[in-house]
């Protein structure tokens, strides 16, 4: 019993936070990525070849898509333009696309 409190006390403290990466990481996904991208539950993508974030999380296991754009993710096409972010940046933006659904399965 106390393991089980233990565990739900640590998910309840962090759940704020993981809110708040999400929140950050919409602000930066509709300041830099909604001229190409469609960044909600439906509607088509501006630009057609820019899948819509809602599907994603399809593509990226936990974890992997905060560490692609730590490392500078490159991608198949010259259209997207380079971004540098920050970690922080990387965790929110990552946390926003990883919402929206869970993660490829391992």
């Amino acid at each position: 019993m106390r393991n089980a409190l233990a565990v739900l006390g640590f998910v309840l403290s962090v759940a704020p936070v993981l809110a708040d990466d999400i929140s950050a990481g919409k602000a930066l996904a509709e300041l830099n990525c909604h001229r190409c991208h469609a960044l909600g539950d439906a509607g088509e993508s501006p630009f057609k070849e820019a899948p819509p974030f809602r599907t994603l999380h399809e593509y990226f296991e936990e974890g992997e898509l905060e560490q692609a754009f730590n490392e500078g993710m490159v991608v198949a096409h010259p259209a997207m333009p380079q971004w540098v972010m920050t970690s922080d940046q990387a965790r929110q933006l990552a946390a926003f696309i990883m919402s929206f659904g869970p993660p490829k399965p391992h």
